[in-house]
């Protein structure tokens, strides 16, 4: 887009936003029951709004021409603004950038000795039978102090950190269906065998590699 293009974006979508508040203002006058009525509403359209974008940006990234494009159309400010509002995109990166430091300067610091070895070989770490995880679904695992989660699909099991890349926030209490879970805390699903984020702009999660041995899952970790 070009400087005016986005400009004018931003200007329509100013307008809009004025509007809506102009709007909010009005229902202040209203009753608690009309003004309870109006929230369910308007509560309801935004969850259909929000399903209906979702499937639709799932059936786009299926195609790289296509999701290439969406990638270009999120850009547009008010796209961005409008799948930012159902949860859809994340703040760009230099706002959460500024955001984890403010939440950083109100943690304690802890110092890493610069004589730390790092992490030398990887090993494969028992973490459970095939049977112990439910087809279709998944479990936790911990495993040196570490959250994992380990999904099965028939025969294929797949293990991930337990960790959603927006925040960090655990997902296994997550909504599990076809193969996708959603972060019960922001609504981004993913692809459980890949652990490719099925939305905009997302990160994937954090996948290990997985072996079977005579029904037994081992997962490849540092040491």
């Amino acid at each position: 887009m070009s400087p005016a293009d986005i400009e004018a974006a931003r200007e329509a979508l100013e307008r809009l936003a004025g509007e809506i508040a102009r709007l909010e203002v009005v229902a202040e006058g209203w009753d608690a029951s009309h003004a309870q009525t109006l929230a369910a509403i308007k509560s309801s359209i935004e969850a259909l709004d929000a399903e209906a974008f979702r499937r639709l940006i799932r059936c786009l990234k299926e195609d790289p021409a296509a999701a290439a494009r969406l990638d270009a159309a999120v850009r547009d400010p008010l796209v961005f603004g409008v799948l930012r509002l159902h949860g859809l995109v994340k703040d760009p990166l230099e706002h959460r950038v500024e955001r984890a430091l403010e939440d950083a300067a109100s943690q304690p610091i802890h110092f890493v000795s610069s004589f730390a070895k790092p992490p030398e070989r990887e090993s494969w770490i028992w973490m459970c039978t095939v049977k112990h995880i439910p087809d279709g679904g998944v479990v936790k695992i911990t495993h040196w102090g570490r959250n994992f989660l380990l999904h099965r699909q028939g025969d294929a099991v797949s293990c991930m950190t337990n960790a959603c890349p927006h925040r960090g926030m655990p997902i296994d209490s997550g909504r599990v269906a076809n193969g996708v879970i959603t972060c019960p805390y922001h609504d981004y699903e993913f692809d459980l065998q890949t652990g490719r984020c099925l939305n905009v702009s997302e990160d994937p999660l954090t996948m290990h590699a997985v072996r079977v041995n005579d029904g037994h899952v081992e997962v490849r970790l540092p040491l």
